[in-house]
C-alpha cells in the first residue's frame, strides 16, 4: 500500500492477524524503530489523517516553509527575534596515507559523473497509419 509520496510502504505493515495490524515506525523523539499494533479500523484512521482532500496542497511546499525558501525563513525569523541555537559541527574521518600513515587532507571532492543527455530524433515522432 503505497500512500502519497511513500507515506507508509508496504515493508511498515509487518503483520495482519484477526483484524489486527502491526506496523513500524520511527519514534520522532528517539529515533528508534518500534512497533506496535491496533485494530484494523484505527489504523486506517491514522492512515487516513495524512490524505489531504482534493485540492488542498502541503503548506510546507509552500511560503517562507519551502525547501527554497531560506532567505525568507531568516526574515521571518529576525522579525519574530528567533533564535537558534547552530547544530554541533559533524567530525569528518581522517583519511590515512597507504604508503606512510600519515593523515591526508582533503582539496577537492570531485562529484560522481553526470549521464550524456539523450538526444532527440530528428525524425519527428512516430506517425500511426491507418490500414
Amino acid at each position: 500500500m503505497l500512500l502519497n509520496f511513500g507515506m507508509r510502504r508496504n515493508d511498515g505493515v509487518t503483520a495482519d492477524d484477526n483484524g489486527q495490524v502491526t506496523f513500524r515506525y520511527t519514534d520522532g523523539e528517539s529515533g528508534k524503530v518500534r512497533t506496535e499494533s491496533l485494530p484494523g479500523e484505527a489504523f486506517l484512521w491514522r492512515l487516513m489523517q495524512h490524505i489531504l482532500p482534493r485540492g488542498f496542497h502541503r503548506v510546507r511546499d509552500y511560503g517562507f516553509l519551502h525547501h527554497n525558501a531560506r532567505k525568507t525563513l531568516q526574515l521571518v525569523q529576525l522579525i519574530l527575534q528567533v533564535v537558534i541555537k547552530p547544530g554541533a559541527e559533524k567530525v569528518r574521518p581522517t583519511f590515512c596515507c597507504l604508503g606512510c600513515g600519515g593523515a591526508m587532507r582533503v582539496i577537492r571532492v570531485c562529484p560522481p559523473p553526470r549521464p550524456e543527455p539523450r538526444s532527440i530524433p530528428a525524425h519527428g515522432p512516430p506517425v500511426l497509419m491507418s490500414a
